[in-house]
């Protein structure tokens, strides 16, 4: 475990500058702008990337022209050579200051709180041939977050407007238009327990379509700041693990120079690129949202194995050139 240790500490070394200019560029944009938005990812994105840059740049075996890789390679008989203690290590480095950054976001972020998606009962449109929509709702709610798509309008252009009730009471004093496709209308709730949310239009040549994002209920029950905020940073190891498994894969083949760009690349691609769960992660915290509730498993998984595919690759090659 002594490669662990040294790498661990490298790649602290490297990332704990990261760490501090991206608490201050939270805290001073957040209080500058009233609001985290994009912040959170940029700051996120810098720590991890100099942890990995400091992993690659540290083991030899990471790059073909590594100091002393064959003396290295030569001296650790196993398949991986050390590569996935220098990983975890990173990992770790990445993992404190993720926290570290954490607890500087988590007072600027909004109040977590759980976000359910409404079920709708039979066709999921409302037009002329279906000017009622009824869904199943079965909890507490503080606010009804309503977003459906706007489909091509049936004659000379007409916003809907429709009336909302919950459980047969009207929510709205007049009906709620809408022009736009996604256009967002929130709803005051008193955090009552509503079994159905029944929506009617009155007029209008624009069908809604609510498909399953368009209707959310939000739980009047709020959660830590700091631990939603820890979460979702804390995905961001995700991305980390498939560009440290990719770096080891390529390791035989890929000079430091060519493995610090794909690393990069890899991180970009997951974050900026939203090829992985992290951006969504982020943005949702950002929103307030509870990420437990938010069904972001499956995206983890899928790029957990995309992951694994390359630690695979990596033991193959290096078992294949073993001596």
């Amino acid at each position: 475990m002594r490669t662990f240790h040294a790498a661990f500490v490298r790649c602290l070394a490297w990332a704990l500058p990261a760490t501090a200019l991206s608490c201050a560029a939270v805290v001073a944009t957040s209080f500058a702008t009233h609001s985290i938005g994009p912040w959170l990812h940029a700051a996120a994105f810098l720590p991890i990337a100099a942890s990995c840059f400091a992993a690659t740049a540290f083991w030899p075996l990471f790059a073909t022209d590594g100091d002393a890789r064959e003396w290295v390679r030569r001296a650790t008989r196993r398949p991986f050579h050390g590569l996935h203690h220098a990983a975890l290590g990173s990992l770790c480095a990445s993992a404190l200051c993720m926290l570290a950054l954490a607890i500087a976001a988590a007072p600027f972020v909004p109040t977590p709180r759980a976000h359910h998606a409404a079920q709708p009962i039979g066709r999921p449109i409302l037009d002329d041939a279906q000017t009622q929509l009824s869904f199943e709702v079965g909890a507490a709610c503080k606010e009804l977050r309503l977003r459906p798509i706007a489909m091509l309008p049936h004659g000379e252009l007409a916003p809907a407007r429709v009336d909302v009730a919950a459980d047969g009471t009207r929510i709205t004093n007049e009906p709620i238009s809408f022009d736009g496709t996604r256009q967002l209308v929130v709803l005051p709730l008193d955090g009552r327990r509503v079994q159905r949310i029944e929506l009617r239009l009155v007029r209008g040549t624009i069908p809604l379509l609510f498909d399953q994002h368009a209707a959310v209920v939000v739980s009047p029950d709020t959660e830590s700041s700091l631990l939603g905020c820890a979460m979702a940073l804390l995905v961001m190891l995700v991305p980390a693990c498939a560009a440290l498994a990719l770096a080891m894969a390529t390791g035989a083949i890929a000079a430091l120079p060519v493995q610090q760009a794909l690393v990069l690349t890899a991180l970009l691609v997951q974050t900026a690129g939203q090829a992985g769960p992290a951006d969504a992660a982020l943005t949702l915290c950002a929103r307030g949202h509870w990420l437990p509730t938010e069904g972001l498993l499956p995206s983890i998984s899928a790029s957990l194995l995309v992951t694994a595919g390359f630690v695979l690759a990596a033991m193959l090659t290096k078992k294949a050139a073993q001596p």
